[in-house]
């Protein structure tokens, strides 16, 4: 009897110490939960006997100690007040009369100045936060889903819970339950993604119509969505739309670029699930793929923000002391290049001695000693080698990794070139697939070795010969600016001498206009008091500057058009006339000879009078030479050939990209493709 009891104890406490036992990763997160870990394990004991939502509650509690609010606030009753205010509104505002518009324009406004915002604090772990009825709710919501939508049904359960099941997706403030983010949208998802985000647009840009009035300049939580944009918002309003998406029952993740291919800023976007891959979008004025064209394919490096820890990022991988640059410095990141451009797998020789394990592959950043970490590489110690993943091609790097504080370049500049696509068209992948199969290349004494023929490659080594170098611009044309130029074909040019009627036609700008300035004569031996500047498409005139000859004396009396016309005579190249019409009066009717004009710009070509500094890339910047601009152009003679130079404006202006030269003539590095 006596040995029965002991069996019987033993069982029991078998059985206690099973039902209180959690994985490594969970306990850890009770642990340092402090005194919320008593709302933690209300969750784990909640779903005890429901192994699905068990495994839910484990997978988000073991990786809340990695997630955090960047801001973390409480708000009154005036939040929730806004919301439910500009949802009853919701319609069309078109029908509506003025006066009713701007009286629900002002509620709105007066509402928003109510809310309170109170126990501000930064950097807060969610451990310390997160409440057992947010959790629940959370989970309770996300389940429902499975019931509801086949496609989530039939999903593998780890991807219901990175791409349906999370709360948070970045580091946003988290002010309302999924409860209530799924209906903070009236539209309801009937399973056709491309419908539903055309309404969530509809919806987000009638709310923003309604706050078009009120200012702010800090971050409020979702709302941001319905507010006035602020700059740099893309992170939070690809946060929110993910999390709005995820609530409705659609696939969705957040994803970065540390930097797009052309200029040093950093860029979030979302991607959901359609027709069995996840297709990319900016938030949230576009639909899947509406700015793949004009915007998104050209990010560099691609990342996927998760949940769940990644046990390959550089924060499990580095070693023990070793820096990691902000961006990578989480485990909360997974590379998803593959998804956007032609990649390959590429092994490079370390010459330099380190006990880091990561090094880096960089783009040019002119305001970090020229660099900035993009991609991460792995070194093997035993060979002195590093390997990168997801190399895309048609891409100049640099390489550098950090000794101790100092980020140090440690191989020469290059380029993988695919001869046999220069186009880089946008790979869709099933969303299932794991990362495909990627061609595996080496640099052995500088020359490529890799399994796919069609890949060549280009080292920036700099030469004993030396060259004159020529430079025209310090930064390439945007993109946008080009397309700016392009509707400016078809300016009219028109005179009277009546304001309102009787004008004739004197020019038409038939040819689209260069970057730079442009003389235009005018045919006319008409006086005139009333010349008339009239964009073709009813769009902005796009005009930076403007100027007139006469052929007798003339004294400019008025400018009409709105506020921007006074920009076309401001000599800031930087503003433009943002309005359809300019017109000009002179009281005493003059001929116009000529026009001079400048198209909308950057100002990123010469400038007369400005001072530049060449530099060349040799595992670092070195400088050339400095000299000042005498005209539009420049000229650094005895330059070493072969290089990367980068064209510094001492003067003025911080936009500035590197560039080669071919043909006699500066290409930039995002132009480079098989030159």
């Amino acid at each position: 009897m006596h040995k029965q009891a002991l069996v019987y104890i033993f069982i029991v406490l078998l059985f206690v110490a099973s039902c209180n036992s959690y994985s490594e990763d969970v306990q850890l997160s009770l642990d340092m939960a402090g005194s919320n870990r008593s709302e933690l394990k209300k969750v784990l004991r909640k779903y005890k006997l429901n192994s699905k939502k068990y495994e839910a509650a484990c997978f988000l509690i073991a990786n809340m100690k990695y997630h955090k609010s960047d801001i973390y606030f409480e708000v009154n009753q005036s939040y929730n007040e806004l919301i439910n205010f500009m949802k009853s509104q919701q319609g069309d505002l078109g029908d509506v009369e003025i006066d009713k518009i701007d009286s629900i324009k002002k509620m709105t406004a007066d509402i928003f100045r109510d809310i309170e915002i109170n126990d501000v604090r930064y950097q807060v772990s969610d451990l310390k936060t997160i409440t057992s009825d947010f959790l629940i709710d959370n989970i309770e919501e996300a389940f429902k889903l499975i019931n509801e939508d086949p496609v989530i049904k039939e999903m593998p359960f780890k991807y219901f819970l990175e791409y349906i099941l999370p709360y948070r997706s970045s580091d946003e403030t988290l002010l309302l339950k999924r409860s209530d983010i799924k209906n903070i949208i009236k539209s309801k998802y009937e399973n056709n993604v491309l419908l539903f985000i055309n309404q969530y647009k509809d919806d987000v840009a009638f709310y923003r119509e309604l706050t078009d009035k009120i200012e702010r300049a800090e971050h409020y939580g979702i709302i941001d969505l319905f507010l006035p944009k602020m700059k740099s918002d893309c992170q939070y309003l690809g946060a929110w739309t993910t999390n709005i998406l995820r609530s409705k029952g659609i696939p969705t993740f957040l994803e970065s670029t540390s930097q797009w291919t052309d200029r040093p800023k950093t860029h979030f976007w979302c991607s959901s699930l359609h027709d069995s891959t996840f297709k990319p979008f900016t938030p949230p004025t576009n639909n899947l793929l509406e700015d793949w064209e004009d915007n998104l394919r050209f990010v560099g490096k691609v990342y996927q923000h998760t949940f769940g820890a990644n046990k390959q990022s550089p924060y499990f991988k580095k070693a023990q002391n070793e820096l990691l640059p902000k961006y990578f410095n989480t485990p909360l990141i997974k590379d998803q290049t593959w998804r956007y451009h032609n990649c390959v797998n590429l092994t490079i020789p370390l010459n330099f001695q380190t006990n880091n394990n990561i090094a880096y592959l960089c783009f040019f950043d002119n305001s970090n000693d020229g660099l900035n970490a993009v991609a991460w590489g792995e070194i093997n110690h035993d060979n002195n080698t590093i390997r990168f993943e997801n190399v895309p091609l048609n891409t100049v790097f640099f390489t550098a990794l950090y000794d101790g504080d100092e980020f140090l370049p440690i191989y020469p500049a290059f380029v993988l070139q695919d001869i046999n696509n220069e186009n880089q068209e946008y790979q869709y992948n099933h969303y299932l697939n794991e990362e495909k199969y990627l061609p595996e290349c080496s640099f052995i004494n500088d020359t490529l070795f890799c399994s796919n023929e069609g890949i060549k490659s280009k080292h920036f080594i700099p030469l004993d010969s030396l060259i004159q170098v020529k430079a025209l611009r310090k930064y390439p044309e945007k993109r946008n600016l080009k397309l700016v130029r392009n509707k400016m074909q078809g300016t009219i040019l028109l005179a009277s001498n009546n304001a309102k009627k009787n004008y004739d036609t004197l020019f038409v700008l038939r040819n689209i206009p260069t970057t730079k300035y442009q003389t235009y004569t005018i045919n006319n031996n008409n006086r005139y008091s009333y010349y008339k500047l009239v964009s073709p498409n009813s769009q902005s005139l796009n005009i930076a500057e403007l100027s007139f000859e006469y052929k007798e004396q003339a004294v400019l009396d008025s400018l009409w058009g709105g506020k921007s016309v006074i920009n076309a005579f401001d000599e800031d190249k930087l503003t433009y006339v943002s309005a359809s019409t300019l017109v000009l009066y002179y009281s005493n009717p003059v001929r116009i000879s000529k026009m001079n004009l400048l198209a909308r710009n950057a100002n990123n070509t010469i400038n007369i009078n400005n001072n530049y500094s060449l530099f060349y890339y040799d595992n670092g910047w070195i400088l050339h030479s400095s000299i000042n601009a005498e005209s539009d152009s420049i000229i650094f003679n005895n330059v070493k050939a072969n290089c990367i130079y980068w064209l510094r404006n001492n003067t003025e202006g911080k936009e500035e990209l590197p560039f080669i030269i071919h043909n006699e003539e500066q290409v930039f590095i995002n132009q480079l493709l098989n030159e």
